[in-house]
This record gives C-alpha cells, sequence and structure tokens, in this order.
C-alpha cells in the first residue's frame, strides 16, 4: 500500500514538472515572438497573430488617412481648419507597435496569462499612437484665444436728451483656458477618427448687471443747480466744459464720500487746461484753470438742494458773480476740496449739460425720496473797504485817478427751508462766510 502511494506521488510530481516545463516552454515562445497576441485591434484593425513587420504595413494607411483628416476647432461661433501636420502632429509607430506586442507579456507570469485569455476572449483595442507638438498647439491655441477673448462689457446708465434715464444692458467676456484646450486637442488628434474640437472657453459676466442698475431705482431728477457764464472768454469756458465732462456720469454709491478733487482731477496745462483769471491773495489774477470754480460751485447748490450732508466746502475770499453770496464752493487741487456724502440707501448719478454760456448739473436718483428745498442768501453785515491814497507828482493839481475800485466785505448767511404743500416747515442755517474787503486804491496830485 505505501509502494503504490509512492508511485502516486512520483507520477503526480512528474506530471507537475511536464506541466511546468510545458508552460515555461510556451511562455519562452510567446516571450520570445514577433507575433501579436491573438485579440488586439488597432483602431479597430484585427492585428491578432500577425508579425510585427505586417502589423507596421497594415497600419502605414491607417496613419496615412489619420494625419491626412482635416480638424476642425470651434470656439464662441468661430472655427478654424488644421490637418494634423499643422498642428504639428506626427504618427508614432514604434509606440503603437511596441503597446499592441506589450500586450500579454507585461506583469508576473499569472497576469500575463490572465490577459492573454481576456484578450482572446473580449479582444483589447490599442489606439494609433501620435507624437503631438506641444510647443505648436500652445501657440495655436492662443492664437484662437485673442480672436475670442474678451473683457466683459458693465451694463452702463446713462441719460437721454430729454432728461430720462436709459439702462444700456450689459455684455458677457469670455476667456479661453490654454490648457484644458490644449488637452481636448490632443485627446482628438489621438482618437485619429474624431474630426472637431471644442475649445474649453469660460463665460465672464460683467461686474455690474442690468438687474442690478434697476435695483438701484434712479428714475429722475432729484435736484439741479444752473450757472451762467461769458461764452467769449474762451479759455475759462474750455476750462468749465472740461471739469462738467469729469463730472458727468459719476455713480455715487450709498455711504460713498464724493471728492471734487478726486473726480476731476489736477488742473494743469498737461491736462489740457487753460489760463483765466482766479482769485489768489484777495486778487483776481490769471492762473491755470479758471472758471472750474463755477463748476463746484454749481455742484455744491445741487447737492444742497438734494439735502445730501456736505463734508468739505470753502468759500471764496471774495464775492464772485455767477451766484448769490455764501452759495460759492472754492476748489484748489492743493488744498481746498469739495466734499459730500450720499446718506441714501439707493445709489445717486451726477449729471452735467454744458451749454454755450450756462452750466447745469443735475442729481438723479430716486424721486420721491428727496425732499423740496429752497436756498436763501442773507446779508447780515457789510465790512468796509479800505482806501489808499498815493500821492502822484506827475498828476496835475486837482487830479484823481482810481487805481482800484473797491469793494465792500460782507458776513452772510445761508438758509435751506424744506418746503412740504407749498410751505416752509422748517429753516436751518447751512453757513456763515466772511468776505474780505476790497481796498481801494486811489492816486492823487500832491500840488492840491
Amino acid at each position: 500500500m505505501l509502494q503504490k502511494s509512492k508511485k502516486i506521488i512520483i507520477i503526480f510530481i512528474g506530471i507537475f514538472c511536464l506541466f511546468l516545463i510545458t508552460v515555461a516552454v510556451a511562455e519562452s515562445i510567446i516571450m520570445n515572438s514577433k507575433t501579436v497576441l491573438p485579440g488586439v485591434y488597432i483602431n479597430g484593425l484585427d492585428v491578432g497573430r500577425m508579425e510585427i513587420n505586417q502589423v507596421e504595413d497594415a497600419l502605414t494607411p491607417l496613419y496615412r488617412t489619420a494625419l491626412d483628416r482635416e480638424i476642425v476647432i470651434k470656439g464662441e461661433g468661430k472655427k478654424w481648419s488644421f490637418s494634423p501636420e499643422q498642428l504639428g502632429v506626427k504618427e508614432d509607430m514604434e509606440k503603437t507597435l511596441k503597446e499592441a506586442w506589450n500586450i500579454g507579456r507585461q506583469g508576473s507570469i499569472w497576469e500575463r496569462w490572465q490577459i492573454r485569455w481576456e484578450t482572446k476572449r473580449k479582444s483589447r483595442p490599442v489606439p494609433l499612437a501620435f507624437q503631438m507638438g506641444e510647443e505648436i498647439l500652445a501657440d495655436t491655441v492662443k492664437e484662437m484665444a485673442q480672436m475670442i477673448d474678451q473683457d466683459p462689457e458693465n451694463a452702463e446708465i446713462q441719460i437721454d436728451n430729454d432728461n430720462q434715464v436709459v439702462v444700456i444692458p450689459g455684455k458677457n467676456g469670455f476667456r479661453t483656458n490654454i490648457g484644458e484646450s490644449v488637452e481636448k486637442l490632443k485627446e482628438v488628434l489621438q482618437s485619429a477618427d474624431q474630426m472637431e474640437c471644442e475649445l474649453i472657453i469660460r463665460v465672464v459676466p460683467p461686474d455690474i448687471t442690468e438687474k442690478e442698475i434697476l435695483s438701484w431705482e434712479i428714475n429722475g431728477v432729484v435736484a439741479g443747480f444752473e450757472t451762467y457764464f461769458d461764452p467769449a472768454k474762451k479759455d475759462r469756458s474750455d476750462n468749465i466744459r472740461m471739469a462738467a465732462s469729469a463730472l458727468d456720469h459719476v455713480l455715487v454709491m450709498p455711504q460713498e464720500i464724493f471728492s471734487f478733487n478726486e473726480v476731476v482731477g489736477p488742473r494743469t496745462t498737461e491736462a489740457g487746461y487753460k489760463e483765466s483769471l482766479v482769485i489768489e491773495n484777495n486778487e483776481f489774477t490769471p492762473g491755470v484753470g479758471g472758471g472750474v470754480c463755477q463748476v463746484s460751485t454749481t455742484l455744491y447748490n445741487a447737492v444742497l438742494l438734494a439735502n445730501l450732508p456736505i463734508l468739505e466746502r470753502h468759500p471764496h475770499s471774495l464775492p464772485i458773480s455767477y451766484v448769490p453770496p455764501g452759495l460759492d464752493a472754492t476748489v484748489s487741487y492743493n488744498w481746498a476740496d469739495l466734499t459730500f456724502l450720499n446718506d441714501r440707501k439707493k445709489p445717486i448719478l451726477l449729471h452735467t449739460e454744458y451749454q454755450k454760456g450756462k452750466i447745469k448739473v443735475m442729481i438723479f436718483g430716486t424721486t420721491g425720496e428727496f425732499p423740496q428745498v429752497k436756498l436763501s442768501s442773507k446779508i447780515v453785515e457789510y465790512l468796509p473797504a479800505e482806501k489808499k491814497i498815493i500821492k502822484d507828482p506827475s498828476l496835475a493839481a486837482g487830479q484823481t485817478v482810481v487805481v482800484e475800485k473797491g469793494q465792500p466785505g460782507m458776513i452772510v448767511e445761508v438758509y435751506r427751508e424744506f418746503i412740504s404743500e407749498g410751505k416752509t416747515v422748517s429753516r436751518e442755517l447751512i453757513s456763515q462766510d466772511k468776505y474780505k474787503p476790497q481796498k481801494e486804491v486811489i492816486r492823487i496830485s500832491p500840488y492840491n
């Protein structure tokens, strides 16, 4: 019995050794063979049991077809056509053959035989391999992006010729994702049979939309003021026009502080301003930007009528002609500004109208939410002008010449009245200003 068992074990060991030898021989034959295993397909072509050189011959027309096709690249209504070769694509026959031959020949012996079995039953596809011209692809997509990409355009609020509020819808912008678009294009080119590629483009919405502007409820004029000037004084008129243009369509958000100097900017010859009369050292003298104070004064009165808080305002040292005393607002980029606060819950919009001899500043907002206001100026005291007499020997006896005609100074109070149903319901003091007198200078003969 024991002898019989030994024989069975020896037979079993012999069979097992024979099996191992058979597997080893078969594995050696497979691993050293130049034949592709059964079940392998390249781009739909059955190359199983074919020699590598035969596979290469069979793939040549497939590569030619793939490289001769037209690739259409699209993006935002635009399209471009290229051949793969124009995009720097080349066939990679060596990689394709290697990948096909490696199927069932990599991994452990158990993994190799498992893959061979599965490939024979289900088939294993292998794509045509290509060499990609990475730099050419990236440059091509960048060139397309330059033709596609655009910045978004914010919705705008405008005032038409009839002073009606008009909202212009915004426009979306576009940004091409260069990296993702290149990768997608590579996928199309690697597929050998795809013909189109859609670029990866991101829509960039505008920062300010039509819906947002409509939510501001700016629907009409809530306050306005106009002043007049001599259009014959061209340089001064040009300065007024430039400053008024800078104010036009300026939006002041809730709780935002408006600064005249920040919005209008420096009044310099480089900025386009010209020389005209300004008040300096209590005298009218030529200076760059003369006339800009008329724009700040006009704005100041409109802001007072809108009942918005004035944070900074400076009167001229001398009375000016285009508004009653106390209602002026001088500005100088170096030291004097006009600022106010939009203390409302909604934005306001400044709008200016420049006409020959007239400048008008209007404030647009939500009508019905601003009170009816009236401004009044009251001179509470006159300040006598000094008289300076100069004896001039060149004058004949009894002769007198007025060199400078003096003007009295004054102390002025400005009040704001709130009107309801045609009646004043309250009154408040806005400002008290002091205007210096102008000295009278007279030359007389010493022989009187």
